[in-house]
């Protein structure tokens, strides 16, 4: 009985020191499982992210600050970090109190910037090989059960709503592929499946590799059926620079052809990648057309569909699935490349440069998560929600946070690229850390996601997850970057 005990207790901490573990649960309870079609559990979430994610988190920074112990000094990444939580917590603290917004948010990012990135980059270079492996076959996983169940909804057609003004799961009205959220959303979230699948693909060398092939296909449809924009162009973007990084390290005849072959294979990529997803996306539209039971109209709920509160219930309807038929108005049909505002986009930037201008303090100082949205939604499609996302990450995080924020941010940010510029373009491909280019293309997918999007530097949110995990997982080991310093 003491044996097993002991068995047990190891196990238990094991798991509890496991970055891998409490990165793909947090990537799963603020990502993937926030579904209108689950909305029955949604509290069930809440109390996972309260009283599992958070004290978890706590016990990793509690064992980085054990092993602060041992270092001799003070990296320079975790210092601007420190710095940078520092500013998101106490100015915001003090001015709008100890409320729970406030809190939740702190919490946040103290548990992104600390338990993910300090805890895992503090790891040797092959505790961050077995850390790649379990977060690419758990994102594996979730990989191809949640996207096949999407890719399932578009092949049959049928879709599932849970109440009214729900996003349905399976391919709505006007074509795209949705998974309960809004298809940005799933298209985010499938980038960074994608691109973890890749690195685990290139790390293992037994035939589960394909596994994790297969995995990332299936996200890559995913992206393209979703019809975000922001998210396909990004992955294009990530491919290019992929093999372009991938070309300009070859070994070439003549000296022109380090630079025109790399910009050429990137460019027929970015090409051939457009026009493969424009392929791929009329087709499936064909086939939406010609199946009567695709997508469901806004106005067509169950008839046993639960009440706009049952979102705090904990029982859920017998019956969620609802079969319907295309509405003769609103076909599904291809978007075009972009449109002149990207969605209304400009609008809101513009708006939120117009706010600036009047009350310049704020531009320095910030105004805190949450109270700018609804300042900058005048003359855009959703002026009448009354709140929206700047739809740009870099934005929001100094419309959140001020210049101060945004330079503590990236001066950070500016480290990490030229780390890992180094690590792709000087570290010797025998000595470069697991997953190195997939994980280098997600880095550049999220950042490019940023300027349309206000996710990527958000707290908790799934693409904010995948940056920090990524720069943790592409951190070389100190003695190696000065050996090949002293190569040079």
């Amino acid at each position: 009985m003491e044996k097993r005990m002991v068995q047990l207790r190891d196990i238990l901490f094991r798991v509890l020191q496991n970055e891998a573990l409490f990165f793909v649960l947090a990537f799963l309870v603020r990502g993937v499982l926030e579904s209108d079609l689950l909305y029955w559990h949604k509290d069930a979430l809440n109390q996972v992210y309260n009283y599992v994610l958070c004290p978890w988190g706590g016990i990793l920074i509690g064992m980085h600050l054990m092993n602060l112990q041992q270092m001799r000094s003070v990296r320079r990444d975790m210092a601007v970090l420190f710095l940078l939580f520092l500013w998101i917590c106490i100015p915001f603290l003090y001015r709008y109190g100890f409320t729970f917004n406030n809190l939740v948010t702190d919490v946040g990012y103290l548990m992104v910037f600390f338990a993910i990135y300090a805890r895992t980059s503090s790891r040797n270079i092959a505790d961050r090989r077995t850390i790649l492996r379990i977060a690419g076959f758990l994102l594996s996983l979730v990989a191809l059960i949640w996207g096949g169940m999407l890719l399932l909804c578009a092949v049959s057609g049928k879709t599932y709503v849970m109440a009214e003004n729900a996003t349905v799961f399976g391919v709505d009205a006007f074509g795209f592929l949705c998974a309960g959220m809004h298809y940005n959303h799933v298209g985010m979230i499938a980038v960074v499946c994608l691109f973890f699948c890749l690195a685990a693909f290139s790390e293992e060398k037994h035939p589960l590799r394909f596994f994790y092939l297969l995995a990332a296909v299936i996200m890559m449809l995913v992206i393209i059926l979703s019809q975000s924009r922001t998210a396909r162009y990004a992955v294009l973007l990530a491919f290019a620079f992929g093999t372009f990084a991938f070309a300009v390290r070859r070994n070439y005849s003549h000296r022109l052809l380090h630079i025109a072959v790399p910009v050429m294979t990137a460019a027929v990529i970015l090409v051939a990648g457009y026009m493969a997803c424009s392929l791929v996306t009329r087709t499936a539209l064909a086939h939406y057309l010609q199946n009567a039971e695709t997508a469901v109209p806004e106005n067509v709920v169950p008839e046993n569909a639960a009440p706009e509160n049952a979102a705090s219930e904990s029982v859920a309807p017998e019956n969620t699935a609802l079969e319907s038929t295309v509405p003769e108005n609103s076909a599904p049909v291809e978007r075009k490349f972009a449109d002149a505002t990207f969605s209304e986009r400009t609008l809101i930037w513009k708006n939120l440069f117009e706010l600036w201008h009047k009350e310049p303090k704020m531009l320095l100082i910030g105004r805190g998560i949450g109270k700018t949205g609804a300042l900058v939604v005048k003359g855009t499609v959703h002026e009448n929600a009354g709140a929206v996302a700047i739809h740009n990450t870099y934005l929001q995080f100094m419309a959140d946070f001020g210049i101060i924020g945004m330079i503590i941010q990236g001066i950070f940010l500016l480290m990490m690229v030229c780390r890992i510029l180094k690590v792709l373009f000087v570290f010797p491909r025998e000595k470069q850390p697991a997953g190195t280019l997939p994980l280098c293309m997600l880095i550049l997918a999220i950042m490019a996601t940023g300027m349309m999007e206000s996710q990527p530097l958000g707290q908790m949110t799934p693409m904010n997850l995948g940056l920090y995990m990524a720069f943790a997982l592409l951190i070389p080991e100190k003695e190696q970057m000065l050996e090949v310093k002293g190569r040079n």
